[in-house]
């Protein structure tokens, strides 16, 4: 196919997806580093405003998350701090972009914990509050909002450990409070997860 074909980046999106796929497994180690090479075209096809520039961001960020949890190498962290950043700021739907944010921040603590910066929490926590705020915005577009309320979840309660990493105990309880709220508003309660929400509330001497 012709590069300059309008069908070739959603071509390019779907190897890279089936790329990305096959690159998560446990062997998939040898796929990544194709994976990010697809997905880096499959951007350059995206131009601002494109309505899946942000799932295409999001698909580069976590193959960059992959090669670097294999090689650790800071780069590719970097990287997937930077294209986390543009997806949740390109202005697509608001629970994709609530995914970026939650994403960015999971890179931010990734970070922290590679070079001990303290910024990198703060940076993080900031993230996960975003994904959590614009993942309740995200609600009043859907018809079910079950996907929007596990993100805004998701967010307090990674928003929690990143204050228990500070050392901010008091911050961390409110944050895990904040999302058993959010798990409970899920019809089977957050299940499992609701569960290590308590119980890392409950280590930290804030109950149930």
């Amino acid at each position: 196919m012709q590069r300059d074909r309008p069908e070739y980046g959603e071509l390019m999106e779907e190897w890279g997806a089936a790329l990305l796929e096959r690159a998560a497994l446990p062997d998939g180690a040898a796929f990544v580093s194709r994976a990010i090479r697809v997905l880096r075209d499959c951007r350059m096809h995206s131009p601002a405003g494109h309505p899946r520039l942000a799932q295409r961001l999001m698909m580069l960020g976590r193959a960059l998350l992959l090669r670097y949890r294999n090689r650790e190498d800071p780069v590719d962290l970097m990287e997937a701090e930077h294209i986390f950043g543009l997806a949740a700021r390109n202005g697509g739907a608001p629970l994709v972009r609530a995914r970026a944010w939650l994403e960015l921040g999971r890179a931010h603590r990734l970070n922290f914990r590679h070079t001990g910066r303290s910024d990198r929490l703060d940076q993080a926590a900031d993230a996960f509050r975003r994904a959590a705020e614009t993942a309740r915005a995200a609600e009043e577009q859907l018809q079910d909002p079950s996907a929007a309320v596990r993100t805004a979840a998701e967010a307090h309660h990674w928003r929690g450990m990143v204050y228990e990493a500070a050392q901010r105990p008091r911050a961390a309880r409110e944050a895990y409070r904040a999302a058993l709220e959010e798990w409970r508003r899920l019809p089977d309660g957050g299940g499992r997860d609701a569960e290590w929400t308590a119980e890392r509330l409950a280590g930290l001497g804030g109950g149930r």
